[in-house]
């Protein structure tokens, strides 16, 4: 994260007003608010959609109506809609909350502008699915660029939120990881949650003072925390042990142990709770 030593100071927030983008318009404001953030919007109006709008042959097929002519200013015209939209909302959630906030509205690939927008604060918040204009075009891509290729924290929000629910950390006892602990536990404390930390397999020796260390570390929390150590390391492994905990957060360091880099974007599919990625 770009703040000292990990302080989260803004929130950049991509907006799409898809279900999802909502969702995660919230939890951004929730989160500037317990943590004392400011609160920036990211719209992004899809270059390629547009260049698309442009050309002779495109048209836009429905589910039931005859294919039509897409035309270029109907595009400009939605995204400008959809933008507004995305500020009221944005400036509806800031006002209820009292949050400084800013809204941008970039032009571009969307993946690439969103990864870019981490330059601008610690923390990016997106929904794990957005709202394609055109019916059949691929969702997800931005949140699988976004949590692979940003050089800052990343949330990645599923639709369905589970309050109450422990924070899931994967603890390898790493800078990173004992960044995302400290996040972890200020998450857990604006919730009033439970930590449950993952362990990687160790020797009995090792895991032993990996749990001390971490015990150390949250002993001045006063939170609930539960260890649980895994045989293997791997996407599976650690989706099924935030399950058989009733995980409402996955929290781990882009570096950690358990998850290589390549198995972010699988981990994704897996998970039904959001996912933070701490770097």
């Amino acid at each position: 994260m770009s703040g000292q030593q990990g302080e989260i100071r803004r929130i950049v927030v991509a907006l799409d007003t898809s279900a999802d983008s909502l969702a995660a318009l919230r939890t951004a404001a929730q989160l500037a608010a317990g943590l004392s953030a400011e609160l920036h919007g990211l719209f992004v109006e899809d270059d390629n959609l547009v260049r698309l709008a442009g050309l002779p042959f495109a048209c836009e097929v429905g589910r039931a109506a005859a294919p039509r002519r897409l035309e270029a200013a109907a595009v400009e015209r939605q995204l400008r809609l959809l933008a507004a939209e995305a500020r009221r909302a944005l400036e509806q959630e800031a006002a209820r909350r009292s949050l400084a906030w800013t809204f941008r509205v970039a032009r571009g690939q969307v993946a690439r502008e969103v990864v870019a927008a981490v330059e601008e604060g610690d923390l990016l918040i997106l929904g794990r699915v957005s709202r394609p204009i055109l019916p059949g075009r691929p969702s997800g891509s931005t949140a699988r660029a976004a949590a692979t290729g940003a050089t800052s924290s990343v949330l990645l929000l599923a639709r369905v939120a589970a309050p109450g629910r422990p924070v899931v950390v994967v603890y390898d006892g790493g800078t990173l990881a004992r960044r995302a602990l400290d996040l972890a536990v200020r998450i857990a404390r604006l919730q009033d949650g439970s930590i449950t930390l993952l362990l990687p397999p160790l020797p009995r020796g090792e895991q032993a003072a990996l749990e001390k260390e971490a015990a150390e570390a949250l002993l001045a929390a006063d939170l609930d925390f539960t260890f649980h150590p895994l045989a293997r390391t791997g996407t599976a492994a650690v989706a099924a042990a935030v399950e058989d905990t009733a995980g409402g957060l996955l929290v781990l360091g882009g570096d950690n142990r358990l998850v290589s880099p390549e198995e972010l974007a699988p981990l994704m599919d897996r998970l039904t709770c959001p996912l933070l990625v701490v770097r």
